[in-house]
Protein backbone atom coordinates (compact mmCIF):
# COMPACT_ATOMS: atom_id res chain seq x y z
CA UNK A 1 0.00 0.00 0.00
CA UNK A 2 3.17 2.30 -0.38
CA UNK A 3 1.19 3.76 -3.23
CA UNK A 4 -1.59 5.89 -0.87
CA UNK A 5 1.43 7.55 0.62
CA UNK A 6 2.12 10.25 -1.54
CA UNK A 7 -0.14 13.12 -2.61
CA UNK A 8 -1.45 13.47 -6.22
CA UNK A 9 1.24 16.23 -7.47
CA UNK A 10 4.37 13.79 -6.04
CA UNK A 11 2.86 10.60 -7.84
CA UNK A 12 2.08 12.58 -11.23
CA UNK A 13 5.61 13.95 -10.55
CA UNK A 14 7.44 10.68 -10.16
CA UNK A 15 5.70 8.69 -13.13
CA UNK A 16 4.28 6.39 -10.94
CA UNK A 17 0.94 7.22 -12.19
CA UNK A 18 1.53 5.22 -15.37
CA UNK A 19 -0.08 1.98 -15.06
CA UNK A 20 -1.21 0.00 -12.42
CA UNK A 21 -1.60 0.72 -8.87
CA UNK A 22 -4.91 2.59 -9.14
CA UNK A 23 -5.11 4.86 -6.41
CA UNK A 24 -8.91 5.35 -6.63
CA UNK A 25 -10.42 3.27 -4.35
CA UNK A 26 -13.35 0.99 -4.07
CA UNK A 27 -16.00 3.62 -2.60
CA UNK A 28 -15.14 5.98 -5.37
CA UNK A 29 -15.61 3.74 -8.06
CA UNK A 30 -18.91 2.70 -6.40
CA UNK A 31 -20.13 6.47 -6.34
CA UNK A 32 -18.94 7.63 -9.80
CA UNK A 33 -21.15 4.23 -11.07
CA UNK A 34 -24.19 5.66 -9.21
CA UNK A 35 -23.72 9.00 -10.11
CA UNK A 36 -23.41 7.37 -13.97
CA UNK A 37 -27.15 6.20 -13.37
CA UNK A 38 -25.64 2.90 -13.43
CA UNK A 39 -26.59 -0.32 -10.97
CA UNK A 40 -23.78 -1.94 -9.86
CA UNK A 41 -22.98 -5.85 -8.94
CA UNK A 42 -19.51 -6.39 -7.40
CA UNK A 43 -18.21 -9.41 -8.96
CA UNK A 44 -15.29 -10.04 -7.15
CA UNK A 45 -13.32 -7.98 -4.40
CA UNK A 46 -9.53 -9.15 -3.07
CA UNK A 47 -8.22 -7.35 -0.52
CA UNK A 48 -4.66 -6.40 0.80
CA UNK A 49 -2.98 -8.08 3.77
CA UNK A 50 -3.96 -6.37 7.13
CA UNK A 51 -0.74 -7.43 8.82
CA UNK A 52 1.24 -5.73 6.47
CA UNK A 53 -0.91 -2.51 5.90
CA UNK A 54 0.36 0.25 7.67
CA UNK A 55 -2.82 2.90 7.81
CA UNK A 56 -1.35 5.52 9.77
CA UNK A 57 1.43 6.28 7.13
CA UNK A 58 -1.14 7.02 4.14
CA UNK A 59 -1.50 10.15 3.00
CA UNK A 60 -3.73 12.85 4.29
CA UNK A 61 -6.19 12.50 1.14
CA UNK A 62 -6.36 8.75 2.07
CA UNK A 63 -6.43 8.63 6.12
CA UNK A 64 -10.85 9.50 5.85
CA UNK A 65 -11.33 7.00 3.30
CA UNK A 66 -13.34 3.76 4.79
CA UNK A 67 -10.77 1.07 5.85
CA UNK A 68 -12.67 -1.84 3.77
CA UNK A 69 -12.14 1.04 0.65
CA UNK A 70 -8.91 0.97 1.40
CA UNK A 71 -7.90 -2.00 2.20
CA UNK A 72 -9.28 -3.73 -1.35
CA UNK A 73 -6.89 -4.53 -3.86
CA UNK A 74 -8.85 -5.87 -6.60
CA UNK A 75 -12.62 -5.39 -8.02
CA UNK A 76 -14.33 -6.04 -10.87
CA UNK A 77 -17.61 -5.04 -11.09
CA UNK A 78 -20.79 -5.82 -13.66
CA UNK A 79 -22.63 -2.87 -14.51
CA UNK A 80 -25.74 -2.35 -15.86
CA UNK A 81 -28.04 0.40 -17.06
CA UNK A 82 -30.65 1.06 -14.64
CA UNK A 83 -34.19 0.39 -16.41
Amino acid sequence: MMFLRFSDRIWQMTGSNRGVPNRRRHHEFLDAFHDAGLEVETVLLEKFDEKSADLGKLHSRFRGMPQESLMTQTAIYRLRIKS
